[in-house]
């Protein structure tokens, strides 16, 4: 009976840190030979690769185009919480502290960026103002209107910049590509290979004469 009440015990303290698996922990202290010591264990031991896991590596300070305080709306409870908000030219972060630019609470990949606009009529508030992305669009309110139109207008300068960025990199990637193919083609000697110098347009329209040249040669 000690042994159970000792074991009990332990369920509340369960409940209230993790109740996504105080379930299943009060289903080992009844069903298995599992000790209360011993699940308390392993709780520590998943709340800190929890922890470790969702981490994020320092923000690069030297590369910081604007940061301040601003309120977030929270994503569960939507209530406007005070954050240090950080622009990067390809990120936005937000921080529990003033330039502790460690474990962002929110990290925006702003290739993903859709939309950033006012959203006073969206949220009923003064000076608030979204950031889109696909999964979720984010709320945030400054103190005042200049502020934040500057926040629209720097996030949004850095949105264009970091999708231009991209799109450059993917054409290098494209091209790196290309070249791989025609050396691949050369090696082998294969017909209607791709020159390293042409344009997209320009292999595939030279693919498609030499496909119509194979036909109309077939049917002679």
């Amino acid at each position: 009976m000690a042994c159970a009440s000792k074991q009990t015990a332990a369920w509340p303290l369960c409940i209230i840190i993790e109740p996504n698996l105080s379930v299943f922990f009060c289903w080992c202290l009844l069903h298995t030979g599992i000790g209360a010591d011993a699940m308390s264990s392993l709780l520590n031991q998943i709340r800190g690769s929890a922890a470790s896991s969702v981490s994020a590596a320092p923000v690069d300070v030297s590369n910081i185009r604007k940061e301040g305080w601003i309120m977030k709306e929270s994503a569960m409870i939507r209530t406007y919480r005070r954050r240090w908000l950080v622009l990067t030219p390809d990120r936005l972060y937000s921080f529990k502290s003033e330039r502790q630019y460690v474990n962002p609470t929110e990290d925006v990949d702003l290739k993903l960026c859709g939309t950033v606009k006012s959203a006073d009529d969206l949220t009923n508030r003064q000076f608030t103002f979204t950031v889109q992305v696909p999964e979720r669009n984010f709320f945030l309110m400054a103190s005042s209107d200049a502020e934040r139109n500057e926040w629209v207008a720097a996030i949004g300068r850095a949105t264009t910049e970091s999708r231009r960025v991209r799109s450059y990199s993917e054409e290098v990637e494209y091209q790196e590509q290309q070249a791989r193919l025609a050396g691949s083609a050369d090696s082998s000697g294969g017909a209607g290979r791709s020159e390293p110098g042409n344009t997209y347009a320009e292999n595939a329209f030279s693919n498609v004469g030499a496909t119509t040249e194979k036909r109309a040669t077939r049917f002679v």
